[in-house]
């Protein structure tokens, strides 16, 4: 059990105190008076739990969970909030903002080592029940600079093209409570399962309760459906749901596809760190390249390297209006893995009758426009 553990607290009395208790336990132990210099220790030691206090100064520990949890190295390590500050939205916002557990001072030394311990062995259980079980992957986000551009349409035919190539288990969601176009499109005009994860503390969402929820389609893709009804979009707020969801889903099949709509909305800031790859769709308009520009900017940002980017041409503009597919590389830096071609008839069948394309035409230019670009990332996983 014991292991390395960083304890961020400006309070020096708490650091001497717990950090000696922890290492007569065995525990490597390493310290920061200060939210950034916890964060910096962080990054370059990668330890197996962070015990954090929240009241510091310039940076407090709300501050410095929400960091941790936004980059990639860091998401990951479990966090124990220890502070003095007791009220129950002190609470919650810490929980919501990604920590493992909230613990108030005053406490005994041994109820804080039972909470670690208890942080600590879960992770031990679960990988020696299933060694490799969990599916390193991660998610592929489906999303666009702005929106009418097909990521739902992408997303599910997208995930219907990788189940008939693997014979593997895929999972489509989309993240877009009070928007659930993906719902709307495959006929589950009052899907709101998902809402039940979205209702409860981050700490109670497990696998099991996910797979509980998922939707069997006849495809043979299970779906995580967000909501279409406008006032669940109060739910958008529940990032921290969000993303425990995303980090549970690729524990469930080989393949998980999210939806993330248009734009770097807060969630999406929050939740793409969780995703080994991107699709990201453009049109070949000047405008639409000039924005998806700016995203895969943002995207570099965050830590998604170009590799981990499939660009997907959305063509459906007059050829006199259009750039060529060479200009829209160019200015992206980016190949185009896949081209999309949809007939508008074919489309507006499609939408009619709640069918995906990979069903109704599975002959068609589209669905070997879409099996290609699976075939990109099945090609990559082996």
């Amino acid at each position: 059990m014991p292991g390395k553990i960083l304890i961020v607290d400006d309070d020096i009395d708490t650091l001497r105190l717990v950090g000696m208790m922890l290492e007569s336990e065995g525990f490597n132990i390493i310290a920061a008076k200060d939210g950034q210099r916890g964060i910096a220790l962080a990054r370059s030691e990668t330890p197996d739990l962070i015990i954090l206090d929240i009241m510091m100064p310039e940076l407090d520990g709300y501050a410095v969970t929400r960091q941790l949890r936004q980059e990639k190295s860091t998401r990951g390590i479990p966090i124990l909030i220890f502070t003095a500050k007791t009220g129950q939205d002190d609470k919650m916002l810490g929980l919501e903002l990604g920590a493992d557990v909230y613990l108030t001072k005053p406490i005994s030394t041994r109820e804080l080592l039972t909470q670690v311990n208890k942080v600590l062995s879960p992770i031990e259980e679960e990988e020696a029940k299933s060694p490799g079980k969990t599916n390193a992957k991660g998610a592929i986000a489906v999303m666009a600079a702005k929106g009418g551009m097909g990521a739902s349409t992408a997303a599910i035919n997208l995930g219907i093209a990788l189940l008939r190539q693997t014979r593997l288990p895929v999972i489509v969601s989309d993240f877009r409570p009070g928007q659930g176009s993906l719902a709307l499109d495959l006929g589950y005009d009052q899907s709101s399962s998902f809402n039940r994860l979205l209702e409860i503390t981050p700490k109670e969402i497990s696998p099991q309760l996910i797979e509980d929820t998922l939707v069997d389609h006849n495809s043979g893709v299970r779906l995580l459906l967000s909501s279409p009804n406008l006032r669940d979009a109060k739910y958008n707020s529940k990032i921290a749901n969000f993303e425990i969801i995303a980090q549970r889903l690729p524990q469930l099949a080989d393949y998980t596809i999210i939806d993330l709509g248009p734009g770097l909305t807060d969630l999406n800031l929050r939740v793409l760190p969780y995703c080994s790859q991107v699709v990201v769709i453009v049109e070949p308009a000047p405008q639409s390249v000039s924005q998806s520009r700016e995203l895969i900017s943002e995207l570099s940002i965050l830590g998604i390297e170009s590799d981990q980017i499939k660009l997907v041409v959305f063509n459906r503009i007059h050829s006199a209006l259009q750039l060529s597919f060479g200009e829209v590389e160019e200015l992206l830096n980016l190949k185009i893995a896949s081209a999309f071609s949809p007939n508008r008839e074919m489309a507006n069948e499609a939408s009619i009758h709640h069918i995906p394309l990979m069903i109704l035409r599975p002959e068609g230019l589209t669905a070997r426009q879409i099996n290609q670009l699976a075939s990109h990332f099945i090609d990559q996983d082996e």
